[in-house]
């Protein structure tokens, strides 16, 4: 069973009844390509087809940021459970999903 910091921090946010907006994502802020690439290397995928692409390049719908970053800053100051970095957490997926196998 795979037991996330997200999951834990849900956890934290529902026992200790912390009301309001709370953001919890990773200490990092990372290009969505830095992800993919991050991602291969972690989960040793190919990274033949991963490429940059520029925002306009995309064929979305609707308008998307090019920073979509969440602040930690109240998640950091009122919580036990803090976050990690995209890398870090990815890491101990692998982990769990290799532990299961």
């Amino acid at each position: 069973m795979l037991n996330t910091v997200l999951a834990e921090a849900i956890h934290e946010i529902y026992e200790s009844e912390i009301d309001g907006i709370i953001h919890f994502s990773s200490l990092d802020a990372i290009s969505r390509f830095e992800f993919g690439i991050m991602m291969a290397d972690i989960f040793d995928f190919n990274k033949e087809n991963i490429h940059p692409a520029g925002m306009e390049d995309m064929p979305w719908k609707a308008k998307r940021p090019k920073d979509s970053s969440l602040n930690n800053d109240r998640a950091l100051k009122t919580m036990t459970r803090k976050p990690i970095t995209v890398s870090q957490e990815s890491n101990l997926i692998r982990g769990m999903i290799e532990s299961d196998e």
